[in-house]
């Protein structure tokens, strides 16, 4: 990258900051913090998966004919279920279920 660029773009734009070890520090401290945050979130994770392991939840729905389910079932649902069974309150936004639920079945 030339220094013109460097300096008539990016650093007046506030995309860059020139490298001082002052920077440098800011930046070891910062990913230092980040890794400490996701190595905690994932303990957490492992403590719920812990908890939910072999729990069973029913949810209940209402069913048209054929066996077609009226709306959806939400991550709000499956949380508020979940939080019932282990005693514990899960967010909705933490469910990371993607996959699509059987009609009228088991999962």
């Amino acid at each position: 990258m030339s220094k013109g660029y460097a300096k008539n773009f990016l650093l007046r734009r506030g995309l860059a900051l020139v490298a001082t070890p002052a920077v440098s520090k800011q930046v070891e401290s910062r990913l230092e913090r980040k890794s400490l945050k996701k190595m905690l979130t994932e303990r957490k994770l492992v403590e719920l998966a812990q908890q939910i392991e072999g729990k069973e939840i029913h949810l209940k729905a209402r069913m048209g004919g054929g066996e077609r389910l009226f709306g959806s079932i939400t991550a709000a649902d499956v949380a508020g279920e979940l939080s019932r069974a282990i005693g514990s309150v899960i967010d909705k936004k933490e469910d990371r279920y993607r996959e699509t639920f059987p009609p009228n079945g088991q999962l």
